[in-house]
């Protein structure tokens, strides 16, 4: 394990879940006992794993090469409402795909990647899914809540996606194809290296930055709302708080591509057409169904 003021870091080779890893963390974790403990999230990334899950308990295929990261926050210190905290991780995942793909490595190829965010946090390229989010809760050994983020993405790999039955999905993408030709990808391979792709190193090195990024986010903000609530009228307090929550709202829809077409995945409006309109300051999304013309506001149904 490391450690600095904001987040500790454990890495394991191989691990059942990252999610399971952390509530098993939590669950020997005294946070009364730890000063500061309240402002301290925990990432928990491994290189591969035996039982990753994705949403509504479907299978996360888990291959070496790809990032498999869970950070665990403790819930008071969220600085939104919580039903906004998806879409701000959402926006991290969405800034870190992108600013990969700018990266000197990557924009050599001159291959076009276009970076944008499906409600409420997976992330596509090109319109092919290349990032996910499941959030969970889990309590420490004070029985303290702790929000357990749970991130994957597809770096080297991008898996077999079904079209249909109990996991079927979008179309999956990967960082490295649009990275590395594939002549210098078969190359690198068979002389036995392909600089940190495949054997975990880069998707390590994300996992490293979107926590980082995340325990900063929480962290600083959530001491600038307590700060001000300390110190000025609780009127003042909910301006900050509106604020923060404002910016979080604005920040996801500019990812969005709205007006596209998507369908619900889910019964009971399995299979149902939608247009995205509009986000609630809450987080919950404003569509349109395609055949009836009617409006209404999703708040947990997963669209393809």
């Amino acid at each position: 394990m490391k450690q600095d003021e904001k987040v500790s870091f454990y890495h394991y080779s191989s691990v059942d879940s990252t999610q399971d890893e952390a509530k098993r963390i939590l669950s020997s974790l005294h946070s009364n006992s730890n000063k500061g403990s309240e402002s301290s999230c925990i990432s928990i990334s491994a290189s591969t794993q035996h039982k990753g899950r994705g949403t509504s308990g479907r299978t996360w295929m888990s291959r070496t090469g790809n990032t498999f990261v869970s950070i665990a926050v403790p819930t008071t210190s969220i600085p939104v409402p919580l039903t906004l905290l998806p879409l701000k991780i959402g926006s991290i995942m969405a800034f870190y795909t992108k600013e990969f793909l700018q990266s000197e490595e990557c924009s050599s190829t001159k291959k076009k990647a276009s970076v944008t965010l499906k409600w409420p946090n997976d992330v596509l390229i090109n319109h092919e899914k290349v990032a996910g989010v499941l959030i969970e809760s889990a309590s420490d050994s004070d029985n303290n809540t702790w929000f357990i983020i749970g991130v994957g993405v597809n770096v080297a790999f991008a898996p077999i996606v079904d079209a249909d039955g109990p996991n079927r999905g979008r179309k999956s993408a990967c960082l490295q194809q649009y990275c590395v030709d594939h002549d210098s990808t078969s190359a690198s391979s068979s002389s036995g290296g392909d600089n940190g792709w495949s054997n975990g190193e880069k998707a390590k090195e994300l996992a490293e930055r979107i926590s980082r990024e995340v325990a900063n986010w929480v962290v600083t903000t959530s001491s600038s709302s307590s700060s001000s609530s300390s110190s000025q009228q609780q009127q003042q307090y909910g301006k900050i708080h509106s604020a923060h929550s404002k910016a979080v709202v604005e920040e996801w829809s500019n990812w969005v591509e709205w007006g596209k077409e998507l369908t619900m995945r889910d019964p009971p409006n399995e299979n149902q057409l939608v247009i995205p309109l509009d986000v609630e300051p809450d987080g919950r999304l404003k569509v349109r169904d395609v055949n009836t013309g009617m409006e209404k506001l999703l708040v947990a149904d997963y669209l393809l």
